[in-house]
């Protein structure tokens, strides 16, 4: 049954992925670490290294059957070069693209800390991949908003948007002020 529902999941995660491609290959590198923007401060390689990291954590969890999103690695490098960046995101898409089906159907337990210390569920791969996925459109969502800030639009209408947005709100041009 979860075999059936792994593969698109994971071909989805992919192709969402790669809308930030982009912003590794043609973003002013300049932009891509800058992180004077209010009210967070944080940068666009920033938010792409935290959304690499949480995939990550699921791969490395899916090989001791504990995913522990407290682990992540959190390496400057990745954030501020966009070199460093751009190998990070190519070795997460593809090890993405080799998850063992047959492992998917396997418990596996999950660590985070919600806010008042870390806690522990069991759970499966479909779940946190779900989970994991729709983290990221959400990050993608403030780099959509440190892209307008900084004047740049993404060619990529959809970046940010969950594909449940409804469409009178999807896809809204980032220089329109909306």
């Amino acid at each position: 049954m979860m075999e059936s529902t792994v593969e698109p999941m994971i071909e989805a995660i992919v192709f969402n992925l790669k809308k930030v491609k982009p912003l590794y290959t043609e973003l002013d590198a300049s932009l891509f670490a800058r992180n004077d923007i209010p009210p967070y401060y944080s940068s666009i390689g920033s938010h792409l290294r935290h959304t690499l990291d949480i995939f990550c954590c699921v791969l490395q969890g899916m090989k001791s059957g504990v995913v522990d999103f407290t682990l992540r690695k959190r390496d400057s490098e990745v954030e501020t070069r966009q070199e460093s960046g751009y190998q990070y995101f190519t070795d997460t898409c593809l090890a993405l693209q080799h998850i063992s089906v047959h492992l998917s159907s396997e418990p596996l337990m999950l660590v985070d800390d919600l806010g008042l210390g870390e806690l522990t569920i069991q759970t499966n791969l479909g779940s946190i991949l779900a989970q994991a996925n729709n983290h990221s459109i959400h990050h993608f969502a403030y780099i959509g908003y440190l892209l307008h800030s900084l004047g740049v639009k993404h060619l990529e209408l959809s970046f940010g948007y969950n594909p449940t947005t409804p469409p009178s709100r999807s896809f809204v041009p980032l220089n329109t002020g909306q």
